[in-house]
C-alpha cells in the first residue's frame, strides 16, 4: 500500500488562499501532552497514573511568506484581528485537512528584506476541529 505525504497544502486564513514558502508549514493539532506516573502499592507493586496537562491543549500554525508589501499587510492585519482568526490547510493529493479558530499571531516576525528572504509567522489558538 502507498501513503501520500502531506506536501502540498494550501494555506487558507479568513478566507483567503495565501501564497507561502513552499515546505514551511508545520502544525501542531493541539491533542495535548500526557503524563505518566507511577504509583506504589508497596513490594514492588506499581500501577500507572495517567494524566493530560490542559496548558498544552492548543494549536499551532507556523509557515513561511516572502518578504512582499502584500505579505507584511496580511501580518499587520491577522495581529490586529487577535484571537478571531481562522486558518484551514487542506491538501488535495492526500484528503487531508486541519481546521483551527480563534487563532492570533504571538510572535512578531522579522522580515529580512532580501531577494531570497522570508519571515516565519507562528500562530496558536483553539486546538484543530
Amino acid at each position: 500500500m502507498a501513503y501520500n505525504a502531506i506536501s502540498s497544502a494550501q494555506l487558507i486564513i479568513n478566507n483567503e488562499v495565501i501564497f507561502y514558502k513552499p515546505n514551511s508549514i508545520k502544525v501542531t493539532s493541539g491533542l495535548g501532552e500526557d503524563k505518566v506516573q507511577m504509583a506504589s502499592g508497596g513490594g514492588g507493586v506499581v500501577v500507572p497514573v495517567h494524566s493530560r496537562d490542559v496548558s498544552t491543549l492548543k494549536g499551532k500554525v507556523s509557515f513561511d511568506l516572502f518578504p512582499t508589501k502584500e505579505s507584511i499587510a496580511w501580518v499587520r492585519a491577522w495581529k490586529a484581528n487577535r484571537g478571531s482568526n481562522a486558518i484551514s490547510t487542506p491538501d488535495s493529493v492526500s484528503g487531508y485537512r486541519n481546521s483551527f479558530s480563534d487563532m492570533a499571531v504571538v510572535n512578531d516576525p522579522e522580515t529580512s528584506l532580501s531577494a531570497d528572504g522570508a519571515m516565519t509567522v507562528q500562530f496558536e489558538g483553539s486546538p484543530a476541529l
